[in-house]
């Protein structure tokens, strides 16, 4: 496998509508932050992880977790999370190749399976962007994104900000990063992957509202009493033998550009 320089970006903030600190609060004995980071680091990639948040006070405790944790630390515009990334690029003290992009509501991050991915990522050609989303067959909270670096920055560099926006805290292409990356494919070398075990598409990992916290949190407890690092398969015995687990949370909408 050829080892380009890797950066992941965890974006995180306190100021979710729908669930407030949800970054900070514990889920289970930790903080979710706390977890998502644990999850990612000491693996078998060698990244760099950098947690970016907003420079709005409310989100100070998101620092203090991550600087506590040893990882790096970006802030930025709360909003247009595309600048946030594309500045975060540009403080890096070396530019990566590759940006793996995550968000800090997936406590079930999984080091081995971004291990994986890259590895396909490597075979498809090293596209300007590869996902295992489009078309949904993991789990939500397993979905990655791995983007070249230079096609973050140049995304921000050509969109015409001032003509293309006009409710900045709704237009998805800013705040969700890769939607103008994605939606072009005549412009961009798009790649995607789909699961090869089994269509778990419906499955819900990631904690956007309370019903969501609540039904994960007791499957947290059964993957954390497995010795070791429990690893996405683990997740997926668990949901192919105990589906009933997983459907509190199934019918929870979540936005997918």
């Amino acid at each position: 496998m050829k080892l380009n320089k890797i950066a992941t970006i965890i974006q995180a903030r306190n100021g979710s509508s729908r669930l407030p600190n949800k970054t900070v609060d514990d889920f289970g004995n930790s903080p979710l932050l706390t977890k998502v980071v644990n999850r990612l680091v000491d693996g078998p990639v060698d990244t760099d992880i950098w947690v970016t948040t907003t420079d709005k006070p409310e989100d100070n405790s998101i620092c203090d977790i991550a600087s506590n944790l040893g990882v790096n630390v970006f802030r930025g515009d709360e909003f247009n999370v595309l600048k946030r990334f594309a500045d975060c690029i540009n403080a890096m003290p070396k530019t990566p190749d590759l940006i793996v992009r995550m968000c800090a509501d997936r406590p079930f991050a999984c080091y081995q399976l971004l291990k994986e991915l890259l590895e396909i990522y490597y075979l498809m050609g090293e596209p300007d962007y590869f996902c295992n989303n489009k078309p949904i067959s993991y789990p939500r909270g397993f979905d990655l994104e791995i983007i070249k670096s230079s096609v973050i920055q140049r995304t921000y560099e050509v969109i015409d900000w001032e003509n293309t926006f006009t409710e900045k805290s709704y237009d998805i292409e800013e705040e969700h990063v890769t939607p103008y990356i994605f939606y072009r494919p005549d412009i961009f070398d798009i790649q995607s992957y789909t699961c090869p075990y089994i269509n778990l598409g419906w499955v819900n990992l990631t904690i956007d509202e309370q019903l969501d916290h609540d039904t994960l949190l007791p499957i947290q407890d059964k993957l954390e009493a497995i010795p070791g690092y429990f690893t996405y398969r683990d997740v997926f015995n668990l949901i192919t033998t105990n589906p009933e687990l997983f459907k509190g949370n199934m019918d929870v909408e979540h936005f997918n550009p």
